[in-house]
């Protein structure tokens, strides 16, 4: 999946996006904090919301394909939280209940827009991402 995001979105090498994990049930991410380090010594807030983002669309991208759909993908909306500074490696985790998996293909498999509301813990919630993934059928 990394390969596919650093191909289809150029930014992301930049960052040092790199996947750890990823699975049906979720996906763990890294990117180190050097290149995303702001004037304070701590995760610069734009390279966070964009990891987050990054975090939600790989996961939810690799939902799709895991079924062999063929859908365009989209985050139709994203909110973040900062709680804490972060000086440290920048780790974003994500998962989404089986059910909720579910309801998620199965409306992309009938054919129709479907949508999956996702949170990203950023360093143990340090801050947090909430984004809305819409995946419209292609063809």
């Amino acid at each position: 999946m990394v390969a596919k995001v650093h191909a289809t979105i150029p930014m992301s090498r930049h960052l040092d996006f790199q996947v750890l994990s990823l699975a049906g049930e979720g996906i763990r991410t890294i990117a180190a904090l050097k290149p995303n380090i702001n004037i304070h010594n701590t995760a610069f807030a734009g390279s966070l919301y964009s990891l987050g983002a990054l975090t939600a669309w790989s996961y939810t991208q690799y939902l799709i394909e895991h079924r062999g759909l063929d859908a365009e993908l989209v985050i139709a909306n994203a909110e973040i939280r900062y709680a804490k500074p972060i000086t440290s490696d920048i780790e974003c985790n994500c998962h989404a209940a089986g059910s909720t998996q579910e309801s998620f293909i199965k409306s992309l498999s009938a054919g129709r827009r479907s949508k999956l509301e996702l949170t990203v813990s950023i360093n143990d919630g340090r801050a947090e991402l909430h984004a809305l993934m819409v995946a419209i059928p292609a063809g």
